[in-house]
């Protein structure tokens, strides 16, 4: 996962793309995690642009980035991705169920 500074360049080069449709970009910045540290700069990125620029999606993948997919949506994070079941996913996807009992432990 590159540092945050360099996180921050490349969300703003994506969010000058303008799609077809008038609607406000969604831009989606997924790295691979070799540790668990590497999730730090994408929650820090969500944490500074996620309440001013809706449509901003920031996950790690592997087992490593797993915080960010649990922890996204808490700091304004667009979505975050779950599979169904145990069958196959990006890497370290959690089911439906991991999100849901991780959420209702927070409330």
């Amino acid at each position: 996962t590159p540092p945050y500074t360099e996180l921050k360049e490349i969300y703003r080069e994506m969010r000058k793309c303008k799609g077809a449709i008038p609607l406000p970009p969604l831009v989606k910045i997924a790295t691979m995690a070799q540790t668990p540290q590497d999730c730090g700069p994408l929650i820090e990125l969500l944490r500074q642009y996620g309440d001013i620029a809706p449509g901003l999606i920031a996950v790690a993948m592997g087992e490593a980035g797993k915080q960010t997919r649990f922890d996204g949506p808490r700091y304004l994070g667009f979505l975050t991705y779950a599979r169904l079941n145990d069958g196959p996913a990006a890497p370290g996807q959690p089911t439906i169920k991991e999100l849901r009992d991780y959420w209702r432990e927070l409330d």
